[in-house]
């Protein structure tokens, strides 16, 4: 989860009575997971938001463990074509 640990000072920030932080610029993100150690230590991790029609896959642990097998599997390459599929780029999908 946390890729580097060469933390550096950014600067001192107040949170505000109504519990606002202001990060300034260097909050790119919309979104953080908040961590917090045994020392009251707080650590802001980015996270991408997760698109309304793929969150059924993260709650799902059976679907997210067949994907995972399968990148695994494509990682080692037990791969196997199925042939092309140009046939059916121009079709049309009703999406109803």
């Amino acid at each position: 989860m946390i890729a580097s640990q060469n933390f550096k000072l950014l600067r001192e920030a107040t949170i505000e009575a109504d519990g606002t932080l202001h990060l300034g610029d260097h909050a790119v993100a919309q979104r953080y997971r908040i961590l917090i150690n045994g020392n009251g230590q707080l650590l802001l991790d980015p996270i991408a938001p997760i698109d309304d029609l793929e969150q059924w896959l993260w709650q799902n642990p059976d679907a997210i463990a067949l994907v995972q097998t399968g990148i695994a599997q494509a990682a080692q390459g037990k791969t196997q074509s199925l042939g092309s599929f140009a046939q059916y780029a121009n079709l049309d999908i009703d999406d109803e």
